[in-house]
């Protein structure tokens, strides 16, 4: 992923955005003097609609309802209008390339896992042909054992199977559709 050009995009994104952000940051001044606010900003690519959840002059109880707010939705903000006492800065946003970075580095392979993977594919195409399977994975270090868990030749017998799985074991399941060796796909061409 080429983080210059996101960087650029939000950067001109974000002047865009700004005199809505200005207007919206009047209103806000004008009517919520002296109050704690919190609210929803709702854009529309470069329109935006602020939505007021709550306003209080106490601090304390507007942090108990800020708190209440973001554990209900995580988009919600908080703003000391002045001449209010102004709130602790917010934490400084996650770094997405850290963030990136950091799940690469979970979900990257070793070469012997991907032989595993390989050959746990291999046993699938060997035993269910032509069949919609559903597995789980488990690993031990570079040592895979595939559990298959539902197998049918129908989409309607696999999709009931799947329901009927507990839900802990659904939640871990993945799916693939085994191609049938007997079956040659050819794309359509189609002639004008």
């Amino acid at each position: 992923m080429n983080w210059d050009i996101v960087e650029q995009l939000e950067a001109r994104s974000s002047a865009r955005r700004k005199p809505a952000l200005d207007r919206e940051h009047d209103l806000l001044n004008a009517r919520y003097a002296g109050q704690y606010v919190a609210y929803l900003d709702h854009w529309d690519e470069y329109e935006l609609m602020r939505q007021v959840l709550a306003a209080t002059p106490d601090r304390a109880e507007f942090e108990r309802v800020l708190a209440l707010l973001k554990a209900s939705n995580g988009r919600v903000k908080g703003a000391a209008v002045p001449p209010a006492e102004p709130l602790p800065p917010e934490p400084p946003p996650v770094d997405r390339r850290a963030v990136y970075e950091k799940l690469r580095a979970m979900t990257r392979k070793t070469p012997a896992q991907y032989a595993a993977l390989q050959q746990a594919y291999d046993a699938l195409c060997e035993k269910y042909p032509g069949q919609d399977v559903a597995f789980v994975d488990e690993w031990n270090g570079e040592e895979l054992t595939r559990t298959v868990v539902v197998a049918a030749l129908t989409c309607a017998d696999f999709q009931k199977q799947l329901r009927e799985l507990p839900a802990d074991i659904r939640g871990r399941v993945e799916m693939t559709q085994v191609p049938d060796p007997n079956v040659v796909e050819c794309p359509s061409v189609w002639f004008e």
